[in-house]
């Protein structure tokens, strides 16, 4: 049996992938958004967020042999919570992850960390386009305020308001 971690649309490709090649799995996702796109895709549709805990009893007890990572870039927890597991109980563990296609433009930069951007940001003027991922955005509306920041969160049903406020 193989899991299969969601949350990009390669997921989906590879679950498609999985269905016409015959093999048993099962695709995990977090959101009420993500389980509507999985079950296009696959058969057994899990949403949870697993932590170390419950992924180590699921993989025991559904005799999971491969995990195959492909939630999203960002999702670092996602990825170290599912490698810890599997070397916990002997499970491969393959990440799978999209081909970074960084703009080298001259109006475009790069920051390592999100302490970088938002003191970038409150020492410019400007309108900025800044995007980012609903459990992130919390803290720079915090940061930033909300006169500075206006969010489009569909996905996942969360509001602006609840977002800047910090709120989720």
């Amino acid at each position: 049996m193989i899991l299969l971690i969601g949350g990009t649309s390669e997921s989906l490709e590879i679950a498609d992938a999985l269905t016409s090649d015959h093999q048993a799995f099962v695709l995990s996702v977090t959101t009420d958004y993500g389980h509507t796109l999985a079950t296009a895709h696959a058969e057994h549709v899990l949403q949870t967020k697993f932590t170390e805990t419950t992924l180590i009893d699921f993989l025991q007890m559904r005799h999971i042999k491969l995990v195959i990572d492909a939630s999203h870039p960002f999702a670092q927890i996602v990825s170290k919570t599912a490698m810890t597991a599997c070397q916990t109980v002997g499970t491969t563990y393959v990440r799978f992850e999209r081909q970074n296609e960084v703009l080298n433009e001259p109006n475009v930069i790069h920051f390592q960390t999100q302490s970088e951007v938002t003191d970038y940001l409150l020492q410019h003027e400007g309108k900025v386009y800044l995007s980012t991922g609903s459990k992130t955005a919390v803290e720079y509306g915090s940061v930033l305020g909300l006169d500075q920041c206006s969010c489009a969160c569909s996905t996942d049903g969360h509001s602006v308001n609840k977002i800047i406020r910090g709120r989720l």
